[in-house]
């Protein structure tokens, strides 16, 4: 008697994995940021970002930026700056 799986089977649908230029990778960077992505473009972000250091380094300062912003306007940071002893502002040392 066959078993029953433990989990529904789901239909994945893979259409066909497109080059993306870089201006098309940088676009879908950025939108990553805001939205998940399909699988397919999510393969054919990961193809390019795997042979153009360009897009990969771009990928890395846009979510850099997310998190800096993202603790900004939680409050992080927003601390004076200490103040160092032993030092005037006047120039006279």
């Amino acid at each position: 008697m066959p078993r029953e799986p433990l989990v529904p089977a789901r239909r994945i649908v893979i259409r066909r994995v497109v080059p993306v230029n870089c201006r098309h990778a940088t676009r879908l960077l950025s939108e990553a940021q805001e939205r998940e992505l399909s699988l397919s473009e999510l393969a054919s972000l990961k193809f390019h970002t795997a042979m153009c250091v360009g897009c990969r380094n771009f990928g890395r300062q846009i979510q850099t930026l997310r998190k800096i912003s993202r603790a900004y306007t939680l409050g992080a940071g927003m601390e004076e700056p200490e103040k160092t002893e032993g030092r005037s502002g006047d120039g006279d040392s």
